[in-house]
């Protein structure tokens, strides 16, 4: 699975629109790029990453490239979510330890993972995380670069319909594609590997066959 800068995304949107100046709108673009490959939510849309986060004030400060939190251990331990600051807790403090359940327990907010654990404990998370570049800017699923350029054709588009300067026959036409692109890629993401296919024929023909009382075989 390889990822590429949204750059190639950016380029890609200018070259297809015959845009001289498609700069001024990167910015959008990488916007529009991460709420595509949300709205694919593929296996391999985002990356799979742990992380080992130290506590300190009953909380711990998450990535900044953070999409969701999957798991949170604390040893062999595995906490659970709760929505304790639908409360109104303030983050960090004492009341915080006050009103949850217990230290088997833990609510995010405002970036930051808290949990009723003393100072100096670590707990490992399990999330989805946005690849970065050694710029900054996000990384795209190489296999959904056309789904993702398709989105922002049709976004960036979407404001000349807005202004008069589109036809709704095309915003249709651009809509239509990235909806296929989309379904496209995440199909793709969703069969199996060839190494999975192997596996699971190596299980099949370790099965054996049962005789019913009629003298049928069944699995």
């Amino acid at each position: 699975m390889e990822f590429v800068s949204v750059n190639r995304i950016i380029a890609a949107v200018g070259r297809n629109l015959g845009m001289s100046d498609v700069n001024m709108y990167a910015d959008s673009i990488i916007e529009w790029s991460f709420e595509a490959e949300k709205f694919i939510g593929g296996l391999n849309s985002f990356l799979k990453q742990e992380d080992d986060l130290t506590i300190s004030g009953y909380r711990a400060s998450l990535p900044s490239n953070i999409v969701k939190v999957l798991t949170v251990a604390k040893g062999q331990v595995i906490l659970k979510p709760t929505h304790s600051y639908l409360r109104g807790n303030a983050t960090g403090s004492d009341a915080d330890t006050d009103n949850m359940a217990d230290s088997s327990r833990y609510y995010i907010q405002d970036g930051y993972i808290n949990v009723r654990c003393e100072d100096g404990v670590v707990i490992t998370i399990s999330s989805l995380i946005v690849p970065t570049d050694t710029d900054g800017y996000p990384k795209i699923n190489e296999t959904h670069v056309e789904a993702v350029t398709a989105y922002c054709m049709w976004m960036l588009k979407n404001i000349d319909y807005y202004n008069g300067k589109a036809p709704q026959y095309i915003i249709n036409d651009l809509q239509k594609r990235w909806i296929f692109l989309c379904g496209q890629a995440r199909g793709v993401d969703g069969m199996p590997s060839s190494a999975e296919l192997t596996e699971a024929a190596s299980y099949w023909n370790t099965l054996i066959p049962i005789k019913s009382k009629n003298g049928l075989k069944n699995l």
